[in-house]
C-alpha cells in the first residue's frame, strides 16, 4: 500500500471512530434529557453504588459498609424512593471505597464526570500500550487503534463508571512487567486486581506452577498493604462482613443486579442451558477443571519473546471464560488477548498476517455487539462460545509453535 493510500485509509478509520462516538454520545444525551438531567442518568448507572460506598466510608458507619440495609440507606439518599431490592451492592474491598471517598466531596454528577475523564485517560494509555506492541506494521497498527477506540464493552464500562477499564490497565501493566522479568513489580501491580478478588485465582495458580516466588512475594506484599488499609477502614468486623457478602453473591438470582443467565462466562452458558440443576453444576465444574489443567500445562515453564504473548493471552482468556462473575463490561479485558494474540499468531503464521488481522478485528466487534442481544432471546452467549473457540484455536497454534 502506498503512503497516499495509507493516509486515506487511516482517515476513513478515524471518520468511522468519530461517527461511532458521535452516535454513542447522542444516545447518552437523549437518555440524559429523557430522564430529566445528568443526575437522574448517573443514579441509573453502576457508579451509584461506588459513590454511595465512598460516601458511607467518609460520613457513615464504616463497619456496616457491606450490610444491605446500610448500602440501601446511602443509595436511597442519592435516589429517593429506591426499593431495597434495587440496591446495587458495593462488593469491592474497603480500600476501593476509600479511594471513591475522595470523589464524594463533589456532588454525584460532578464526581461521575471526573471519574469518566480519569477512565478515558486510562483507556487511552491502554490503547497506546497495546498498539505499540504491533511493531513495524503501521497500517495494521492503525486498524487496532481504531478498533480499540470504539470497543463496545469498554464504552459501556465507561458510561457506567465501572472499574473494568482500570482492571484492563492493571492486567496489561502486570503482563508487561512479567514479560520483562520484573517479577516483584509485576506481583505488586497484580495485587490491584483485588478490586475484584476472583480475578486473582488463576494468576496465583500459574505463578506458583512456574515457581515465580518473587512475583508471589510482590503480590503478597501488595495484598498485605491493601489489607492493612482495609482493616483500618472497616475493622475486623467489617472484613468478616465483606467475606460473607462475597459468599452470598453465589446464591443470588436476579437480585441486587446479579443474574447468572446474563453473565458472559462458562457459568452463564451452563446456567442458560441447564439452570441450577446438578447436571449444570457438573458441566460447569468440568469446564473449569479442563481449562485449569490445560493452563497449568501451558505455564509449566517460563517463555520469552513472542511465545510469552501467547502464554499470557491464554491466561487472560481463561480468566474471562471460567471466572465466577463476568458481566458484559468485563469483556473490555478482551482487548489484551485480541492484540497480544494477534502479535503471537502473526509471528507464527507470517504468511497469514492479513487474514489473522481481519478475523480477529471482525470477531472482536461481532461478538461484543451481537452477544448481548442473542443472550436475551436465545439460550446462548456468543461471547462465551467465541472466547472458548479462541482458547482452543490459540492453544492449537501455541502447542505447535517453536520455543523461543
Amino acid at each position: 500500500m502506498s503512503r497516499g493510500e495509507d493516509k486515506v485509509s487511516r482517515k476513513w478509520k478515524w471518520v468511522m471512530v468519530g461517527g461511532y462516538w458521535l452516535v454513542m454520545c447522542l444516545i447518552a444525551t437523549e437518555w440524559v434529557l429523557k430522564l430529566g438531567g445528568l443526575r437522574n442518568f448517573v443514579v441509573g448507572t453502576d457508579f451509584r453504588s461506588f459513590y454511595a460506598g465512598g460516601k458511607l466510608v467518609v460520613y457513615g458507619d464504616r463497619e456496616k459498609l457491606f450490610t444491605t440495609g446500610e448500602q440501601w440507606k446511602w443509595q436511597e439518599n442519592e435516589w429517593p424512593g429506591l426499593k431495597e431490592g434495587g440496591v446495587l451492592h458495593f462488593a469491592n474491598p474497603p480500600w476501593v471505597a476509600a479511594i471513591m471517598g475522595w470523589l464524594t466531596f463533589r456532588p454525584m454528577e460532578q464526581a461521575y464526570l471526573i471519574w469518566a475523564v480519569f477512565n478515558l485517560a486510562v483507556w487511552v494509555w491502554v490503547v497506546y500500550s497495546l498498539c505499540s506492541e504491533v511493531r513495524g506494521e503501521g497500517e495494521r497498527r492503525w486498524w487496532w487503534v481504531a478498533a480499540l477506540s470504539v470497543f463496545p464493552p469498554a464504552v459501556i464500562a465507561w458510561f457506567h463508571g465501572q472499574f473494568s477499564i482500570i482492571l484492563v490497565a492493571v492486567i496489561l501493566a502486570a503482563g508487561r512487567r512479567f514479560k520483562d522479568n520484573r517479577d516483584m513489580a509485576g506481583g505488586i501491580t497484580l495485587s490491584l486486581l483485588s478490586i475484584k478478588p476472583q480475578l486473582l485465582i488463576l494468576p496465583v495458580l500459574v505463578l506458583a506452577v512456574q515457581r515465580r516466588w518473587k512475583a508471589l512475594g510482590g503480590l503478597a506484599a501488595g495484598l498485605g498493604g491493601l489489607g492493612v488499609i482495609s482493616l483500618r477502614i472497616v475493622g475486623s468486623e467489617g472484613l468478616i462482613r465483606y467475606g460473607e457478602l462475597l459468599t452470598r453473591f453465589w446464591g443470588w438470582r436476579e437480585k441486587y443486579g446479579v443474574n447468572p443467565a446474563r453473565m458472559h462466562n462458562w457459568r452463564g452458558e451452563t446456567y442458560l442451558w441447564l439452570g441450577d440443576s446438578r447436571a449444570g453444576m457438573i458441566l460447569w465444574l468440568a469446564g473449569i477443571a479442563a481449562a485449569a489443567v490445560w493452563l497449568v500445562w501451558v505455564w509449566r515453564k517460563r517463555e520469552t519473546g513472542k511465545r510469552f504473548y501467547g502464554q499470557f493471552t491464554l491466561l487472560v482468556l481463561s480468566m474471562i471464560w471460567i471466572g465466577p462473575y463476568t458481566n458484559y463490561h468485563d469483556l473490555a479485558v478482551l482487548a489484551i488477548p485480541a492484540v497480544w494474540g494477534y502479535v503471537f499468531v502473526s509471528d507464527t503464521a507470517k504468511n497469514k498476517k492479513g487474514v489473522m488481522l481481519k478475523i480477529l478485528v471482525a470477531g472482536f466487534f461481532l461478538v461484543s455487539n451481537i452477544s448481548p442481544v442473542l443472550g436475551v432471546f436465545f439460550p446462548i452467549q456468543l461471547s462465551v462460545l467465541a472466547v472458548g473457540g479462541y482458547l482452543v484455536w490459540l492453544s492449537w497454534i501455541y502447542r505447535g509453535a517453536k520455543a523461543a
